[in-house]
């Protein structure tokens, strides 16, 4: 007696609001990418606070310009 071969198994995902299913590997795929580019703007933002934090002390120091924040 001859079986058939299980077809391979396919681990599906369905986003919430999107009508169809894919592929667990892309969506992971899709995540990590995200990721990746959310961690690289993440860190473009935190150095452009640096600076301006940075000029926003010089001044402060000078105590020509109120400091970020306002005044306490």
């Amino acid at each position: 007696m001859s079986e058939t071969p299980t077809p391979p198994v396919e681990l599906m995902y369905k986003p919430p609001g999107v009508p169809e299913h894919v592929n667990i590997t892309e969506a992971l795929d899709e995540i990590i990418l995200t990721l990746r580019e959310l961690e690289e703007r993440v860190h473009i933002i935190e150095e452009w606070c640096d600076s301006v934090a940075s000029i926003a002390h010089i001044y402060n120091d000078e105590d020509d310009i109120i400091p970020l924040g306002g005044t306490d």
